[in-house]
């Protein structure tokens, strides 16, 4: 009789390993895990063990029972075990290769031990692994790039060995801030992985003679000499640091001391000097090397007693993400640079409570700038006002482009305000210009500007009503006014003649009324005067004629003066007679109709 081949069965053998260990240990196992005093330590009282069903071993934990020698090779056989924990014991050689067989792995621990050599690349088959410890051993050469495939891997402890070289920038694809990985007491020089390139994630590396050029070896750590000068300048220049900051009591506030600090690839990410409501106290300006912190992604110097001004150079830091200097000591001009344009900053900052004079950049709010104290500010000159934001309409040809003219600004507000108490809807919004739902004073019309006075205002067809101010005299250095095309009423105010500047004034198409007032004779320099499509009524001053040479016409020919359409009575003097052309005389008397 004959019978049918079978399968070959796998033999496992768990018992011989554990053996393995025993035998390698040469006596130094403690005594106490004979628990049945035989005098011999078997391979079940080896630790604490957990076997499954199938006669496997699936958790050995050997921490501090004294184990030595090598760990054996047969340890790949293993292949059920999920925990392995040989901490604290005096293992010695290298981790074997056949350690990357133990694949159900999910915790491995070979801390406190002697064990030596390079990290075997087979680690990376334990993709099963979140809890790594290597810890405290004499291991050397560099972390295997096979540890990137550890995908779940949540705790990696190399530290305290003699591991050197490149860390494998793959390590970043299963690192995230909520990881353990501890790299300290080993000889990991730059370039680092970027995610894990700070003091406190690389920990004290022996790398003095390993920083390269531009850094300088500090507490284990590479760091920018660059970065290192500008906080020794902020230091050397304070009159008083708050000492508490002063940890080692040796030779006072040294760089990396001063509030606190992050760092990133050898570069200052992170300068606070406020916390808890207590503050460096630095008392000194901006270090003109400030600069050099192009790296820098957060500065808070707030409630110090920071002075000078804002460098215009600082927005030169694009990495910078906020910024607060509120309550300190600075002052002076807000640089434009802040600005990126008229609506966005450079960054998000806090400029509160300090001394800085307006005029502001027009992006900055007062969520950024209020309150300031101004007292110390140099502002106008006395009959002069401050007006910070303007638009393209307004032109300064010379003086201080926010120093303007009490009185004419009064004109300007009066204009508009008479026009919003009659007609409000009539004002045409396009001069809206930074689209407040309100017409400002340097919004109405085109406005050209010189020493703080108003030389040309061209509102024509700008929807204006009401009547034109008695202000209209204090605008003694126009040369240009231009209300043509509007809704005017009213008469010509009496004060024109102190407008002893102006070339050219145009009324036309507008329902002004009244008598031309004689005074116009005055403005000796006016070239050209249109006062047609309107309802002047009374005589024409013969003394425009007498004392003014105007070019009068009925065509509107280029640089002519015109009267016609208006309610003028008759006789017209002689130089405007011709140019009269159609004029209501009802409300005239007989005799002036004749």
């Amino acid at each position: 009789m004959s019978c049918a081949p079978t399968e070959p069965v796998e033999k496992h053998d768990d018992i011989s390993v554990l053996q393995d260990f025993i035998n390698n240990s040469s006596g130094t196992l403690l005594a106490t895990l004979d628990t049945d005093s035989s005098g011999v330590i078997e391979p079940l009282e080896l630790g604490e063990q957990t076997w499954n069903n199938n006669g496997r071993i699936i958790i050995l934990n050997c921490d501090s029972i004294g184990l030595s020698g090598r760990i054996p090779e047969s340890i790949g056989a293993l292949t059920e075990l999920t925990q392995l924990g040989l901490k604290n014991n005096n293992l010695s050689g290298e981790i074997p290769e056949s350690i990357g067989n133990l694949t159900q792995l999910t915790q491995l621990s070979l801390s406190k031990n002697s064990l030596s050599g390079a990290i075997p690349d087979t680690i990376g088959n334990l993709k099963s692994l979140w809890w790594l410890d290597l810890s405290y051993n004499q291991l050397s050469g560099t972390l295997p790039g096979s540890l990137s495939n550890l995908s779940i891997l949540e705790v990696l402890l190399a530290n305290s060995n003699n591991l050197s070289g490149a860390i494998p920038q793959e390590i970043c694809n299963i690192y995230n801030p909520n990881s353990n990985f501890e790299f300290s007491g080993n000889q990991f020089c730059p370039p680092l992985p970027y995610c894990i390139d700070s003091p406190n994630l690389i920990g004290y590396q022996n790398c003095d003679t390993s920083c390269g050029s531009g850094n300088t070896y500090l507490n284990g750590y590479c760091y920018s000499q660059s970065d290192l000068d500008v906080l020794q300048d902020f230091i050397n220049n304070a009159d008083s640091l708050n000492m508490i900051m002063d940890t080692d009591t040796l030779e006072g506030v040294q760089p990396l001391e001063l509030g606190f600090q992050e760092w990133q690839s050898g570069r200052l990410k992170t300068l606070d000097c406020y916390w808890d409501t207590v503050s460096c106290n630095l008392s000194t300006e901006f270090p003109v090397n400030i600069i050099n912190l192009d790296s820098l992604e957060y500065l808070d110097i707030q409630q110090n007693n920071i002075t000078g001004g804002i460098p215009e150079a600082l927005p030169d830091l694009t990495n910078l993400k906020d910024l607060n200097i509120s309550d300190n000591q600075l002052s002076g001009y807000l640089p434009e640079s802040l600005c990126i344009d008229d609506t966005t900053v450079w960054t998000d900052f806090n400029l509160k409570n300090n001394l800085f004079c307006p005029c502001y950049p027009v992006c900055i709010s007062s969520t950024y700038i209020s309150p300031q104290n101004t007292d110390s500010c140099i502002g106008c000159d006395d009959d002069f006002v401050q007006l910070c934001s303007f638009s393209e309409n307004v032109t300064i040809l010379s003086g201080d482009s926010t120093c303007f003219k009490e009185s004419n600004i009064v004109f300007l507000d009066t204009l508009i305000m008479n026009s919003y108490s009659t007609e409000p809807d009539s004002l045409d919004m396009e001069m809206d210009l930074d689209s407040d739902g309100i017409i400002q004073q340097l919004e109405i019309g085109e406005q050209w500007w010189s020493e703080g006075g108003l030389l040309q205002l061209i509102a024509n067809g700008s929807g204006l009503t009401g009547s034109i101010p008695n202000s209209l005299g204090n605008l003694d250095t126009l040369f240009i006014l231009d209300l043509s095309n509007n809704y005017l009423n009213g008469p010509i105010p009496e004060s024109i003649d102190s407008m002893n500047s102006l070339w050219k004034l145009y009324l036309s198409n507008n329902q002004l009324s009244g008598e031309i007032p004689d005074n116009i004779a005055n403005l000796t320099e006016i070239t050209e005067l249109q006062l047609h499509n309107n309802l002047f009524s009374g005589s024409f001053p013969e003394i425009i004629c007498e004392d003014l040479e105007l070019n009068w016409s009925d065509e509107l020919l280029p640089g002519s003066s015109s009267i016609f359409n208006n309610q003028l009575c008759p006789p017209y003097p002689e130089c405007i007679k011709p140019f009269v052309g159609v004029q209501d005389t009802l409300n005239c008397s007989e005799s002036e109709s004749q």
